[in-house]
């Protein structure tokens, strides 16, 4: 069975051997119900929850039902009952038992039966109720409720299955609860929940902790059972309880006892103690193991006096173990029998030693500057950390690190010895540095900035906690087994590429197949390549430039980036840019321009990511022939892109007659009057020219 971390609670032990235990109101509590699971309203899912506040005798029998109460007292017969036994063995105090409602046991032990009806927890409004009977029968006579819950108000008597009058015996916000409703609606999934710090008090003041509403979880609608999440929970009634534990060793408290009696305590690792000590012959040890072993535990402290003792340490203990302890108290001077403790003694208590994972180190970011904003949850459950007020400091380092609290204990030094920054010799530890130091018991959460860290690398943190100065059984300046973890730093990883081919950094060599050659276009004329950008990394690739896309060289005034790409690019992700190449007017001799692309990034070995691009510059009108000719002879030209639509100028003044012969020749007609001067040939989307000379040596085709 599973213990609300820690239920602390008081332990009846008369009469267990021969009979069941017969429980009065408030000796278990109901702390969650679902009443709404997926299927909704299936009783195969719909569960509840309960918990001891005493000890149970073997087969200890408790009846529930979801019937209501009527005005006279008496049930009102429509629904069902579940009938649950306890194991054939001691049922400790603060054991949670979950029991669906068709019957199935899903946490904890016993046998359960359905003796009558339809148990059917209804989303609705209903209210389940504890008892006993007399001769252990549903419908017994004489019945001795034990407590009851509603998420519905309680009337002056049952009229339907979802209403019910307070059963007898049971007292309004203490041993029958009444929750609140959740924005109108029935709170139909719901379960008690520890607030962060210990519950201490009678069992009447922990009956009333959970009877407070706010302590519990309210959900409306079909999510998963919050039973599934039952938090540990410390409980101490009376007095007696733990308020520190650290790796080995834990504190224990208790009340102020009698003048007349002896205490004497007894710790056992991972089971109730159920014995009971005889006589006067036992010797006590604080380090558990070397006291007079009983029952499978040891004794760790014996004595008297009314003063209580606030400050005894059990040491030697196991990490991660549940460890129980019992009080017993004899009567001074010659009482043989002890005494489990009453309503006004110390009883018993049950607390697990905590692993010294108590840290969870995550990377919230790193930056083109080198800096991981790290952020940790620190262990703070109840009992907390308090003997860690040394502080903390976490050391990192590129190789894994196996260093021990032991390594630390052997320098007997304290936080204070520590700088953020500052390197430090440590077995297990290669390049090892303080990442951080910290002073005071941890908190909840905390976040630090580590400077100076390099891309793409993987770090180790180790976190260690200190004792500091307070002397708790000689624990001055010792330390926690740290925790270790690992990050590995973002990185952006950029590639280019052209027409789907990736374009390599510092490429000096533009081609057709990439789209770094613009090829060859007529003057006067445009063309546009995409490029795209990827970020091959795991963390987004910062594009600094101003513009993003920057082209430089001789000829750059004839490449134009006509959209660029935003200024980063998520990781594993890619964006376009596009360049426009535009061959100027008047390009003579088909020259090439020449221009270089450069990107700047966070790329950790590729700041500048750069590579040349060309254009070419033609033009149509390439040669004519003869050279010199008079008014009404035809000229020969040859060049590109005729069309029948053509015209040719001859010094500005147009030929009457063009004829077409292909698209690369053409014959046009010399006008009448005409002077030496240009030949220009104008065809659709073309305007280009070249220098060849009519007449005289001075004059140009042009097209």
């Amino acid at each position: 069975m599973k213990n609300i971390c820690t239920f602390f609670c008081f332990i009846f032990f008369a009469n267990i051997a021969v009979s069941q235990t017969v429980l009065q109101a408030g000796d278990i509590a109901i702390i969650g119900f679902n009443s709404e699971s997926y299927p909704v309203n299936n009783p195969t899912y719909d569960n509840f929850a309960f918990v001891t506040l005493v000890d149970l005798a073997p087969n200890t029998v408790i009846f529930f039902s979801d019937n209501g109460i009527r005005s006279n007292g008496t049930f009102r017969e429509t629904e069902g009952y579940l009938k649950w036994v306890s194991p054939n063995k001691i049922t400790t105090a603060g054991t949670v038992t979950v029991l669906t409602c068709s019957g199935i046991i899903q946490q904890g032990e016993g046998i359960v039966t359905k003796p009558a009806g339809d148990f059917n927890l209804n989303k609705d409004g209903e209210q389940i109720i504890a008892y006993q009977t007399t001769n252990n029968s549903y419908n017994g006579a004489s019945k001795t409720f034990i407590y009851a819950l509603t998420n519905n108000s309680w009337t002056s008597g049952a009229v339907d299955s979802h209403t019910s009058a307070i059963p007898s015996g049971l007292e309004s916000g203490k041993t029958a609860v009444a929750l609140p409703k959740v924005s109108g609606a029935f709170a139909n999934n719901v379960v008690f929940q520890c607030p962060a710090f210990s519950l201490s008090g009678s069992q009447d003041e922990i009956l009333q902790i959970i009877a407070n509403t706010s302590n519990w979880i309210l959900k409306e609608g079909s999510t998963p059972s919050e039973m599934n999440n039952l938090e540990f929970c410390p409980i101490l009634i009376n007095g007696f309880s733990i308020d520190f534990i650290t790796f080995n060793q834990m504190r224990l408290k208790w009340g102020t006892i009698s003048s007349n009696l002896e205490i004497m305590i007894v710790a056992k690792e991972g089971s109730a103690i159920t014995d009971q000590p005889i006589g006067t012959l036992y010797n006590a040890y604080s380090t558990f193991g070397l006291g007079t072993s009983f029952d499978g535990g040891f004794i760790v402290y014996k004595g008297s006096g009314t003063t209580p003792d606030t400050s005894f340490i059990v040491t030697g203990l196991k990490e991660g173990s549940n460890y129980y302890f019992k009080a017993f108290t004899r009567t001074l001077p010659s009482g043989t029998q002890w005494s489990n403790g009453n309503a006004s003694n110390p009883e018993s208590v049950i607390a697990r030693v905590q692993d010294i994972e108590n840290v969870n180190i995550t990377l919230n970011s790193f930056n083109s500057n080198n800096i991981a904003d790290l952020n940790w949850t620190n262990y703070i459950a109840s009992p907390k950390y308090d003997w860690w007020e040394g502080g903390s400091i976490i050391i990192m380092s590129t190789d894994s690190i196996t260093t021990l609290r032991d390594d630390f204990n052997a320098k007997d030094v304290n936080t204070s010895s520590f700088n953020a920054g500052d390197e430090i010799m440590l077995a297990g530890c290669n390049n090892c540095k303080i990442a951080l130091k910290t002073f005071g018991n941890p908190s909840e959460t905390s976040n630090v900035s580590v400077n100076n860290l390099s891309a793409c690398t993987k770090y180790y943190f180790k976190i260690f906690n200190n004792d500091g100065i307070t002397p708790h059984a000689a624990q001055v300046n010792k330390w926690s087994d740290g925790v270790i973890t690992n990050i590995t730093t973002t990185c952006s990883e950029i590639k280019v590429e052209g027409n789907g081919i990736e374009i390599a950094d510092g490429d000096i060599t533009p081609t057709i197949v990439d789209n770094t050659d613009f090829g060859s276009i007529m003057e006067n004329n445009n063309i546009s390549k995409t490029f795209k950008i990827k970020n091959l990394g795991n963390g987004p690739l910062v594009l600094s430039n101003t513009p993003v896309i920057n082209i430089t060289g001789a000829s750059a005034a004839q490449f134009l980036v006509t959209m660029q790409p935003p200024n980063s690019v998520s990781a594993y992700s890619e964006s376009n840019f596009s360049i426009q190449f535009s061959a100027p007017l008047n390009c003579i001799g088909g020259p090439v321009y020449n221009a270089t692309v450069n990107i700047v990034s966070n790329d950790n070995d590729e700041t500048l990511y750069n590579f040349n691009i060309k254009g070419t510059c033609t033009n149509d009108c390439i040669s004519f022939q003869p050279v010199s000719a008079s008014s009404g002879a035809f000229i020969t030209i040859n060049g590109n892109g005729f069309t029948s639509s053509t015209e040719v100028y001859f010094n500005g003044v147009p030929s009457m007659n063009v004829i077409l012969i292909s698209s690369s020749q053409l014959q046009a007609l010399v006008p009448i009057n005409v002077t030496s001067g240009n030949i220009t040939t104008i065809s659709p989307n073309y305007n280009s020219c070249t220098s060849l000379t009519i007449i005289s040596p001075a004059e140009t085709c042009i097209h």
